[in-house]
């Protein structure tokens, strides 16, 4: 990167030159011009100039959000919420994932799919930078069901058997395991486990013995790369349980979507499961039973990828 540190002190600034996206110029706190790619879609940044500072561009991926469970039949079960896309990148620019430099070529910036009901999210990916997809959310049916699957980050646990326990999908790359569920011995209503996300765990089903309610999402990851403060990457929240004999006092409340933008879970013969915010990698909210055709959960959220270079004099970070 010789060349790099020439033209950083020495002639004047050209920036790079590039198309593909949704494109926004903007003014970050220390002044400094940037302008902004985002990609809610696959597509390619085609690049035709490098610039002065030979390719370097900031980049946040952002994996597809996992599908919440199945239910498995229209009048009983919760299912759980499901795990968020990872959440690599969109920093200081200090971290590797942060940045990188290209070529005047075109560049794929993939972006991973939301999860269908009981499927993992898509992975996105730019530039080399790998963001898997979440989980989906356990459920409710048969013990091969019950637990999260893993994914960036897990999915929440569906409602296990009789005194059972099942548990959160766990995190397969750098993102957060989902919540489990623990009904009692003898006891079969329980609620769903959130799913995980990109800033912490998901929430545990969780209650008195006459009533489980679903745990909530694990929170998102906030970036300012586009500006503004946005947060991504959330869980979605598990449904709550059933009413039923065993559950006399009512059926459990649901779980929340973490950060707002997970999708929340659904609660019996009440409401239906929301669906996660567009684009934000996270995911969906746990469905449960109830009259035909039942509260279904909500597929999980697409990623994005997001790409930006500074458009006036700018010293990258990671160069000290």
């Amino acid at each position: 990167m010789a060349g790099v540190h020439c033209t950083l002190f020495g002639g004047g600034f050209s920036p790079m030159q590039a198309t593909g996206g949704s494109i926004s110029d903007i003014v970050d706190s220390n002044g400094v011009g940037w302008r902004v790619h985002v990609f809610n879609a696959t597509d390619n940044l085609v690049v035709s100039s490098l610039g002065s500072l030979g390719g370097y561009v900031q980049r946040l991926v952002v994996g597809g959000g996992g599908g919440a469970g199945n239910t498995s039949k229209p009048t009983s079960g919760s299912s759980g919420g499901g795990g968020a896309g990872d959440h690599l990148g969109g920093g200081n620019g200090l971290s590797a994932h942060d940045y990188t430099y290209l070529t005047v070529a075109a560049h794929l910036a993939q972006v991973g799919a939301g999860g269908a009901i009981i499927t993992n999210g898509g992975n996105s990916s730019f530039g080399g930078l790998l963001a898997i997809g979440g989980g989906h959310g356990g459920s409710y049916g048969s013990p091969a069901t019950y637990n999260g699957r893993a994914g960036g980050s897990g999915g929440g646990a569906g409602q296990p058997g009789t005194g059972g326990i099942a548990f959160g999908g766990a995190t397969s790359s750098l993102g957060f395991a989902g919540g489990y569920c623990d009904i009692p011995a003898g006891k079969e209503t329980g609620g769903g486990g959130g799913g995980g996300g990109a800033g912490g765990i998901g929430g545990n089903a969780f209650g008195a013995i006459s009533v489980i309610n679903g745990g909530n999402g694990g929170p998102g990851k906030a970036s300012l790369i586009t500006g503004t403060s946005v947060l991504r990457a959330a869980g979605g929240g598990g449904a709550g349980c059933n009413r039923s004999s065993e559950s006399g006092t009512g059926n459990g409340e649901p779980g929340i979507g973490g950060s707002g933008i997970g999708g929340n879970g659904s609660k019996w013969e009440s409401y239906a499961a929301t669906a996660p915010v567009a684009n934000t990698g996270s995911g969906g909210g746990g469905g449960n039973g109830g009259a035909y055709p039942g509260y279904p959960g909500t597929p999980g959220a697409a990623g994005v990828v997001i790409v930006r270079y500074p458009l006036t004099q700018y010293r990258p970070q990671h160069l000290g």
